[in-house]
């Protein structure tokens, strides 16, 4: 059997084209009746055209019921000016984990979790109703803050790291009534 990469959801390679995509239809009905938040395709994210930002590809997500596309932002969602900084109150490295988050109506947010000391960071929840996308952990190395206005995601006093929140679809084709698409 294929081993499919980790951010495809696992199908029975036993089945049909047209059973496997009935399961995958089915499971998106599912999540659209029950009103699930949930992602489909990778935002991907990482450092934007404007080298401040935080790009993402495009993607769908399902909130309250909707479908919606987000079209790809290459330059980027900016950090918040002075909300986002992280202070150097003793010269040793600092960290925040943000959250980068999507609500109805398409619109990124970035909720900043709490500075912690270097390897200590805790990511934050997402906003209620949101639907995460992954997180952007900040360190920097003690000797300059990170100035969320100007510094760039790859300046040398920075280590930057990217984490897409896993794509998948929650599976409930076992769920599926007798209402389903059928051959």
């Amino acid at each position: 059997m294929p081993v499919l990469p980790p951010q495809l959801r696992q199908i029975d390679m036993d089945k049909s084209g047209a059973q496997v995509l009935r399961q995958e239809f089915n499971a998106l009905r599912l999540d659209l009746v029950a009103g699930r938040a949930g992602m489909m395709g990778a935002p991907n994210l990482r450092i934007g055209t404007t080298d401040t930002n935080v790009r993402t590809d495009a993607f769908y997500f399902v909130d309250s019921g909707i479908l919606e596309l987000k079209a790809a932002v290459a330059a980027g969602t900016a950090f918040t000016a002075t909300t986002h900084d992280i202070a150097d109150p003793d010269a040793s490295p600092r960290e925040i984990i943000y959250v980068l988050s999507i609500v109805t109506g398409g619109v990124i947010t970035i909720t900043e979790g709490i500075i912690a000391v270097a390897d200590a960071a805790v990511a934050p929840a997402s906003p209620a109703g949101a639907v995460k996308l992954g997180e952007v952990k900040i360190q920097h190395d003690g000797s300059a803050i990170f100035n969320a206005t100007t510094d760039a995601l790859t300046a040398a006093h920075l280590t930057v790291t990217y984490t897409s929140a896993d794509p998948e679809v929650e599976d409930d084709s076992d769920q599926l009534s007798s209402r389903d698409l059928t051959e």
